[in-house]
């Protein structure tokens, strides 16, 4: 069987658990991989670090030595100086900015993209504001879509100038700040669009929302939402970044680098569930009660079923930003035919 050169072959070592930092004491081992025995253990942790670049898979850490099979190979053949690899036997994971084949600039570009068009919106709910009587759900809208830019903006430009941000303490902390806004934007604001879903559910003639305390029980109900998980979130938790350890070494979504929350409640994730289904139910409601207000309903059902279709499953990086832009220019096409004609 053909062998490697020595320039290729790999010099790995296990790390701790626990030890995961860039900055841990590395102690190099030469060690010769196996090409034909299946690797039973796979390193915790590797850091590359070879300048050479035929010696892409060259890896170092600090303690002992397994052999690796050569179905590790290819994976690990796609590691730079400077990348962290992360794994066990099932899961094999990188930091962000490991190499996975795809132009490192295509997945900022689509999250630029994406930024591009939420500020078209808002700039649209703006306008709006302007020309018609302000209401609370229509400035929600305004303030959910401005928050969505803001996070498009922050994890695109994360994604070009922010590569290195595992090594670089002054960037981490820049972009961790820059990503705060994010989370406690999306906790104040985004419950607030119930309210807009009452609304558009009372001008289409739902018949519980015509009732003025209804409406006020909701406008209460979201605000002390709002607050709760917005305080819940200062006062508990904290940010860290993304790993993608769901994906695979491929995945486009590798090169997105960003923060996310340190623990990830499901009570963070209620409020956009309660505005999509709530959305959803209000859109079939005035289908097929409502012919006048048919182009609302299909408007409503568009903004809900894109965001829920999209957010499904586990690989949702890129089509639940899509279904996010979708359900707010659902929220626009609606909100011109409500307010526009006398909410």
């Amino acid at each position: 069987m053909k062998t490697s050169s020595p320039s290729s072959m790999l010099l790995a070592v296990f790390i701790g658990i626990g030890d995961i930092s860039p900055t841990a004491a590395f102690t190099p081992l030469n060690v010769v991989p196996s090409m034909t025995t299946p690797a039973t253990s796979f390193a915790t942790a590797c850091y590359v670090t070879s300048s050479d670049p035929r010696d892409k898979g060259v890896l170092k850490s600090d303690t002992s030595s397994e052999k690796w099979s050569n179905s590790f190979l290819p994976f690990q053949s796609n590691a730079f100086p400077g990348d962290y690899i992360i794994s066990n036997n099932s899961d094999r994971k990188w930091i962000p900015g490991a190499e996975n084949g795809w132009p490192d600039v295509l997945a900022p570009s689509i999250f630029a993209i994406s930024t591009a068009a939420l500020i078209v919106i808002t700039n649209a709910f703006s306008d709006m504001l302007v020309n018609v009587e302000p209401t609370i759900g229509l400035m929600a809208l305004l303030l959910v879509t401005g928050t969505l830019a803001w996070d498009k903006i922050i994890i695109s430009l994360g994604s070009v100038f922010f590569r290195d941000v595992e090594s670089n303490e002054t960037k981490y902390k820049l972009l961790e700040a820059l990503s705060f806004p994010r989370f406690i934007s999306h906790s104040l604001f985004l419950p607030l669009q119930c309210i807009t879903v009452a609304e558009m559910g009372k001008y289409a003639g739902l018949g519980f929302l015509q009732n003025d305390l209804v409406q006020a029980a909701i406008v209460v109900g979201a605000f002390a939402v709002a607050i709760e998980e917005s305080t819940d979130f200062v006062r508990t938790n904290a940010l860290t970044l993304t790993m993608w350890e769901d994906s695979p070494p491929d995945a486009l979504e590798r090169d997105i680098v960003k923060f996310t929350y340190e623990d990830p409640k499901f009570k963070y994730v209620i409020p956009a569930i309660v505005v999509s289904l709530t959305t959803l139910g209000v859109g079939i409601v005035t289908l097929f009660t409502d012919a006048e207000n048919m182009e609302l309903a299909i408007w409503l059902i568009f903004a809900a079923s894109t965001t829920l279709i999209g957010n499904s499953g586990k690989q949702s990086t890129f089509t639940g930003n899509l279904g996010e832009i979708c359900m707010q220019f659902g929220f626009l096409e609606a909100a011109r035919i409500v307010y526009f004609h006398g909410f």
